[in-house]
């Protein structure tokens, strides 16, 4: 026996090698050569026959289950279930405001940095703080006016 070959079923049992491929048999999907010796060894193993056969009774008993279609009034059902149960949360009004989309609090905080940059270099001191007269090196400040005492 070489290890390519499947190994031995006891005589009357099911062959798993062939029975893993009903599906694909019955789908069409198989190779040619392939679906032959399925076929052939349907033709001569009962066991496996027998299995093949209750494979095909169970697809055309599921093939015939009718499909049902949603009732038309299943979203508006849904929808008055979440909110009866949500307290309105999800459905009910929302004010002005209430969500603000990400982009718009973003494109925000960014003028808000650029118009804080701008301020600070265009201030002639380098900061927000006015700028207060200086005394400028070389220069002297003029002096106080004092009151001459009158004679």
């Amino acid at each position: 026996m070489s290890s390519a070959e499947p190994p031995a079923t006891p005589p009357g049992e099911v062959h798993p090698e062939f029975e893993v491929q009903f599906s694909e048999l019955e789908e069409g999907t198989l190779s040619a050569e392939r679906s032959a010796d399925v076929r052939s060894h349907l033709a001569s193993c009962p066991a496996c026959a027998a299995a093949h056969a209750d494979f095909c009774r169970t697809l055309a008993a599921l093939s015939g289950l009718n499909r049902v279609s949603a009732p038309p009034s299943l979203p508006a059902d849904v929808a008055s279930t979440i909110h009866r149960r949500s307290a309105g949360r999800f459905f009910g009004r929302r004010a002005f405001g209430d969500r603000v989309p990400f982009e718009v609090l973003a494109g925000l905080a960014l003028v808000i940095g650029m118009l804080i940059y701008w301020l600070i270099r265009s201030s002639a001191t380098g900061s927000f703080r006015l700028e207060r007269e200086r005394e400028r090196p070389g220069t002297t400040a003029p002096a106080p006016e004092r009151e001459v005492p009158s004679r």
